[in-house]
């Protein structure tokens, strides 16, 4: 059953009665006042149960029999229709958790699970073969086999017991769509592929497993960059590369204080690290692999459903001990923000009704019954992606037999290759076949990637078990931070920022993962294409990673910024380790960083004031690009066109918030009154393209003239195009396509006047004045379906919402700058902040979508609307409130 209001409560009873798969229907079928079922009552007698619990006071509204219970389950629903899940057990939790999740997300869930095993062509046909291919690759392990089916096989037994009464509450509401003549709440989706209930197969732990290690797979994996960056550093002169490619940051900020200290900024470092960055070739003249793989991952970008933007999220903690007694941990992931929302918001209880261990809330993936984001009573937890580099991509040099690849050449020797003929099955019967080959000592070979006797494979670290599910399980029960590190011991692949804070006051930091120590790296360069011929192997794991407990200054943040200051040289093997080529920026956090401190400084930081840093669209990279663009100008008009004089004007009296311009989320809505913020949304909007603009007229010529096209969406040309403008003389500012040399200052005046020219031509600004050219009206978001925007299918997007911010806003709104539509498709898929009283915590929550993804249901984007306003949820979490917010009651029984 999908979403039921109490004001149709009369309606559903009628309906719910009729139904076969319902044991009970409220009242009518209990003798007491506790709303539950006698008989089940009767069969799980276990005295392990709270039956006076208050819980069990509340009659319930629908009554499900799903085999195997223990006892009586509850699930309230709050007025977002937020599970509540009460059970005697976890075992019990957990298979209630899979009945609810497919009840509101099971499309989703289907969707994830044939993306992750490459099974797409079994519900879209052959126009998936692609995407299918690459995720076969992507997971196979040394042996051939898929990696799920290793961590299956080596799981830790409480974890794989919990994963099987998952699938099994699952398939409890999968089997009662298929045994209804007319399946209710079977998703509309399946309606474009023709397929009904019977047609799906159940679901299975492998199921589960293999979601999870894609989300471990996506912020991780670095194949597309590594085999782009080794591209472009074969194809541009040296001085181009190491300048538009650099590898130093624009701030200093580091997550840990005191790591290593900033010799010099990254706008002043930028493509100076001292080290030549171009790689020692390993691939031949004329091979034309490495173009076909990059072909191929860019078409099959539009069928993954869950994508960082970036590597985009923040999270920080603050000590008790420094804010007036109260703590806090805040915490916004930026994802695809797709419909249906990546993240499921939930509650799970063993304690109320049972003697379990068990009361944990907060953020879910749809397909898997932990609390990936959340809390429990004692502790709180909160992930940002690290980025350390677990990933390399070798050349190989094939033996042939016959013109098939049998083995590769290593260390003066060949091994010989593993073959796994893959199966595609289509719909209504067939299969397309696909040979893949991996090098058993580093990984799969990349299909497209065979030219001749030259191939590609890499190796991941991911590619062996891991148990990261099972950190989470413990996460869930963990009562302070100490047990919160040993939890996160079992998170090896996916490298994240964790936070905690525990009710004791007690804060730490853990990026725990498996890292591989290269001492070759000064050498080889891991973030291009290695030799496969035994000198660039891995040499164990880095024994050292960081840990901090109860930082000195009593707060921390992470914004995927630098960890420990490796890249404020410039150089990624600085330092005893090599940890990662390239992490953000640094301006997210830099701002963060600003706003905590002045809060500290003032009244201390609260609710309203965390709030507001997570929602800050203040861009301190437009800062510094403006005023040093402004510099330079020095209030020079000559050259300038009226309209890019009345830019620089907008310019010179910004505080560089990027906000929408729009009293509303509608991007052809009323302007807001407050002129202000009127005047930030042009001076954003002229930032935004004279960003690009200035970028491509600096660096285009050189790149156009090597033969390529100019690489969009790369954040190091920011840090490039810094450190240009301090340096007057930089041959760079020359226009390599014109005769005469040109200046940075005329550089700069074509860019400011090409900028406000292209702006006046766009169809949402024809003919109007400056004044009204407002971010909102070109900045928009798109909640693009999980699956059918892939596939080009109408009817399922949401959207669009005019929004503010920008890449390097904390309210991250990036777009891809390729094209003038500046839609964003990625950003904070979540927000939570967890405040600490007194040895309580407080959730407050939102995200942008709803619990139930049905067109014109009640709460199909309900939360979206805050999501887009800034108002949050208390997510209530302790047994009365949860009562007293409740809407809707389910009870779970077994007949």
């Amino acid at each position: 059953m999908f979403a039921v209001r109490l004001r149709a409560l009369v309606w559903v009873f009628a309906l719910i009665c009729a139904m076969t798969f319902v044991a009970g229907c409220g009242d009518d079928d209990d003798d007491d006042d506790s709303g539950g079922d006698d008989d089940a009552d009767d069969d799980t007698d276990d005295d392990t149960g709270d039956d006076d619990s208050p819980v069990l006071d509340v009659p319930p509204d629908e009554t499900i029999d799903i085999p195997g219970l223990s006892g009586e389950a509850r699930v309230a629903f709050d007025e977002y229709m937020i599970p509540y899940v009460f059970a005697r057990t976890t075992e019990d939790a957990v298979k209630v958790m899979g009945y609810v999740q497919a009840m509101q997300r099971f499309f989703q869930m289907d969707f994830y699970r044939h993306f992750a095993q490459g099974r797409l062509t079994e519900i879209a046909g052959d126009v998936a073969i692609g995407v299918d291919i690459e995720q076969r690759v992507n997971f196979m392990a040394a042996d051939g086999r898929s990696v799920f089916e290793h961590i299956d096989e080596a799981m830790d037994a409480e974890l794989k017991t919990l994963l099987e009464n998952y699938a099994e509450g699952v398939n409890a509401w999968l089997n009662a769509r298929r045994a209804e003549p007319q399946p209710i709440g079977w998703p509309d989706e399946y309606g474009f592929f023709a397929l009904q209930p019977d047609d799906v197969p159940d679901w299975t732990v492998i199921d589960t497993i293999s979601f999870a290690r894609y989300q471990t797979w996506d912020l991780s994996n670095s194949l597309y960059n590594e085999i782009y960056l080794t591209d472009w550093a074969d194809a541009l002169p040296g001085d181009l590369y190491d300048t538009m490619f650099t590898r130093a940051m624009a701030t200093d900020t580091v997550v840990l204080d005191g790591a290593k200290s900033a010799a010099k900024s990254g706008a002043k470092s930028a493509g100076k690290s001292g080290t030549p960055s171009a790689p020692q070739r390993v691939l031949p003249e004329g091979y034309q692999g490495l173009r076909r793989v990059l072909e191929s991952m860019r078409a099959n970008a539009a069928f993954k459903p869950v994508s960082p933007n970036g590597e985009a999220s923040n999270n920080w903690i603050v000590s008790p001990d420094i804010n007036n007694g109260v703590g806090f941990l805040a915490n916004d992931p930026h994802l695809s923000l797709s419909y249906p929302s990546v993240f499921h918001l939930a509650y799970m209880d063993t304690k109320e009704l049972g003697a379990g261990d068990m009361r944990t809330w907060g953020a879910m993936f749809g397909g898997a019954p932990i609390v990936a984001i959340g809390a429990n009573e004692n502790l709180a937890w909160g992930e940002t992606v690290a980025g350390f580099d677990v990933l390399d991509v070798y050349a190989e040099t094939l033996v042939l037999d016959g013109g098939e690849p049998v083995a590769v050449e290593f260390d003066g020797g060949e091994i010989d290759l593993v073959k796994s003929t893959e199966s595609f099955a289509l719909p209504g019967g067939g299969e397309i076949t696909q040979d893949i080959y991996v090098v058993p000592h580093h990984g799969p070979i990349l299909p497209d990637s065979i030219d001749g006797t030259t191939a590609m494979s890499f190796r991941w670290t991911g590619h062996e078990p891991s148990q990261e599910p099972l950190a989470f399980r413990q996460l869930a029960v963990a009562t302070n931070v100490d047990e919160g590190f040993a939890a996160i011991e079992n998170f090896q692949v996916g490298a994240q920022n964790f936070v905690l804070q525990d009710t004791n006051g007690d804060l730490g930091y853990f990026p725990n993962a498996r890292v591989p120590e290269r001492s070759w790296a000064a050498t080889h360069k891991p973030w291009f294409v290695l030799p496969g011929d035994g000198s660039a192997e891995w040499e164990g794991d880095i024994a050292d990673m960081p840990q901090v407990k109860n930082p000195a200054k009593g707060w921390l943040v992470t914004a995927n910024n630098d960890i420990n200051g490796t890249l404020q040289s410039g150089d990624p093997t600085d330092g005893d380790h090599y940890w990662y080529f390239e992490r953000d920026i640094g301006y997210r956090a830099q701002r963060i960083t600003e706003m905590l401190t002045e809060q500290l400084a003032g009244d201390g930081i609260t609710v309203e004031s965390t709030q507001a840093t997570q929602f800050t669209v203040q861009d301190n990279y437009a800062r510094d690009l403006i005023t040093a663009t402004l510099d330079v100008l020095n209030s020079d008009m000559t050259d300038l066109s009226d309209d890019a004089v009345d830019m620089v004007g907008f310019w010179e009296d910004w505080t560089f918030e990027t906000h929408s311009g729009l009293a509303g989320s509608d991007p052809n809505g009323a302007a807001s009154d407050d002129a202000d913020v009127l005047a930030a949304a042009v001076a954003a909007m002229g930032f935004a393209e004279y960003d690009i603009e200035l970028r491509v007229a600096t660096f285009g010529d050189e790149v156009t003239d090597a033969g390529y096209d100019y690489p969009y969406g790369w954040t190091e040309t920011q840090v490039a195009i810094l450190g240009l403008l301090d340096d007057e003389s930089n041959d760079f500012w020359d226009d390599v396509s014109t005769v005469p040399v040109e200046t940075r200052r005329e550089i700069i005046v074509s860019a400011i006047n090409d900028t406000v020219a292209a702006i006046a031509g766009w169809d949402e600004f024809d003919g109007a004045p400056i004044e009204d050219w407002l971010w909102g009206r070109k900045h928009h978001l798109m909640l693009g379906h999980v699956a059918f925007s892939a596939f080009g299918l109408p009817g399922f997007d949401l959207g669009p919402f005019a929004i503010p911010g920008s890449d390097n806003t904390p309210n991250v709104a990036g777009y891809d700058e390729s094209n003038t539509d500046f839609e964003t498709t990625s950003g904070p898929s979540l927000r939570i902040i967890h405040e600490f009283v007194d040895g309580e915590i407080t959730t407050h929550v939102h995200y942008p979508g709803g619990q139930i993804p049905v067109t014109g249901d009640p709460n199909q984007q309900d939360m979206l609307a805050n999501w887009l306003t800034g108002d949050y949820y208390e997510m209530p979490h302790a047994v009365q409130p949860i009562l007293d917010a409740t809407e809707y009651m389910m009870a779970f029984v077994s007949e």
